[in-house]
C-alpha cells in the first residue's frame, strides 16, 4: 500500500501513464495516430491553464484524464459554490469568537474551536472530501449541535445556529434547505458547508454544491434563495458547469470494453460528482483511477493507492491507447 498525498490524485495516475507508454515503445509499439501528454497545474483552482492551452493547440479528437474513478465517465455534474452573508444584531455578533480551524472548499472540516460568551468550544469531526460528505462528520454542525445543547448562544446567534443545524446535519443532498434534485443518470444533488467565519456584520458561510446533469444552477439558486435566513445575501463565488457526452460513443465503448477485459467487472458508463479536465477540454473524459467503491480517498491526510491497482491502472492505460490509437479506433 502506498501513502502519500496526492498518490492517487493524482501523482499515482500520471506515473502509471507514463510507464504504460514507456513499455508500449520499449515493446515496439507503433501508433497510427498521435498520443499527447498534457500535464495540467490548475485543475485543483479552477483550470486557468487551459485556454492558454487551447490558445496555441487544437483540441485533442479524444482522450482521457485519469483523474476520476472508473469505469469510463461521460458526465460530470454541475459545481457551485455559493457564499452567504447573514447579518446579525451587534449584540449577537458580539457572543463569538471567529472560529478557528482548517477550513477550505476541498475538504469536510474534521476540527474548529470558538468561544461562545466566553465558553470555549471545541468541536471535532471526520475529514472527507466535499463531493463525498457522507463519509464525514462536519465539524460545524458538530459546533452548532454543542452550542444548542449547551445553550451557549442567545437571541439572534441561537437562531443562526438553529437554521445552520436544521439545514445542514446529516442532510447532505439538500433536503434540509429544499433543494434535493437528483436524477437518473447523476443521482442526487450534493452539498457541504466548508467554511463559517465571523464578519463585520455578522456571519459569512460558504458551501459547496453539485448539482445533477438535468439541473441548472439557477435552480439550485431560486431554491437556496427561499432556505436562508431572512436578509442574507447569497453571491456565487465559484462555478463549474457540468458536462456531458453521449454514453454511447464508440471511443467510450473502446475504453468500457478495456476495462471490463482487464478486471472483469462491469463497464458500464457512470457519471462522477468530481471535477476534471474533462470539464474544460473538448473531447475529453475522466477515466480512472478509482475502482468501484473506492471512494473519499483523496484530499486526506491518509490518502492512498494499492500497489496493484497501480499496476492494473498501468495495464487499462496501455490496453486503451492500443485502442484508441488503432486505425479503426
Amino acid at each position: 500500500m502506498l501513502y502519500a498525498r496526492g498518490v492517487l490524485d493524482n501523482k499515482g495516475p500520471i506515473m502509471s501513464v507514463l510507464f504504460g507508454l514507456k513499455l508500449l515503445k520499449d515493446l515496439g509499439f507503433k501508433p497510427q495516430k498521435t498520443i499527447r501528454v498534457v500535464f495540467g497545474s490548475d485543475e485543483e483552482s479552477g483550470s486557468a491553464d487551459i485556454p492558454l492551452y487551447l490558445e496555441k493547440e487544437a483540441a485533442p479528437e479524444f482522450g482521457f484524464t485519469p483523474d476520476g474513478k472508473f469505469p469510463a465517465v461521460y458526465g460530470e455534474r454541475g459545481i457551485v459554490n455559493y457564499e452567504i452573508d447573514t447579518p446579525l444584531l451587534p449584540m449577537d455578533l458580539d457572543q463569538i469568537t471567529p472560529i478557528e480551524g482548517d477550513q477550505a472548499k476541498d475538504h469536510v472540516p474534521d476540527r474548529v474551536v470558538v468561544k461562545i460568551n466566553g465558553q470555549y468550544l471545541e468541536a471535532k469531526g471526520k475529514r472527507s472530501p466535499t463531493n463525498a460528505p457522507e463519509l464525514g462528520v462536519n465539524a460545524l454542525t458538530v459546533m452548532a449541535r454543542k452550542a444548542l445543547e449547551q445553550n451557549l448562544a442567545k437571541d439572534g446567534l441561537k437562531a443562526y445556529f438553529k437554521w445552520f443545524f436544521e439545514s445542514f446535519n446529516e442532510k447532505h443532498f439538500g433536503q434540509g434547505l429544499g433543494i434535493d434534485f437528483e436524477d437518473e443518470d447523476s443521482g442526487k444533488l450534493i452539498v457541504t458547508p466548508y467554511l463559517l467565519q465571523k464578519s463585520e456584520g455578522g456571519l459569512k458561510l460558504e458551501i459547496a454544491i453539485r448539482y445533477p446533469v438535468s439541473s441548472t444552477e439557477a435552480d439550485v439558486t431560486d431554491g437556496l434563495k427561499k432556505a436562508v435566513i431572512p436578509g442574507s445575501k447569497i453571491k456565487v463565488i465559484r462555478r463549474i458547469p457540468g458536462t456531458m457526452h453521449d454514453k454511447r460513443d464508440p471511443r467510450i465503448k473502446i475504453l468500457s470494453d478495456v476495462y471490463e477485459r482487464v478486471t472483469g467487472l462491469d463497464g458500464t458508463p457512470v457519471t462522477t460528482t468530481g471535477a476534471t479536465y474533462a470539464r474544460s477540454v473538448p473531447n475529453i473524459i475522466a477515466f480512472g483511477p478509482s475502482f468501484p467503491g473506492q471512494k473519499g480517498i483523496a484530499h486526506k491526510q491518509d490518502e492512498w493507492m494499492d500497489e496493484e491497482d497501480l499496476m492494473m491502472n498501468m495495464e487499462i492505460y496501455m490496453n486503451a491507447l492500443v485502442k484508441l490509437t488503432d486505425k479503426e479506433g
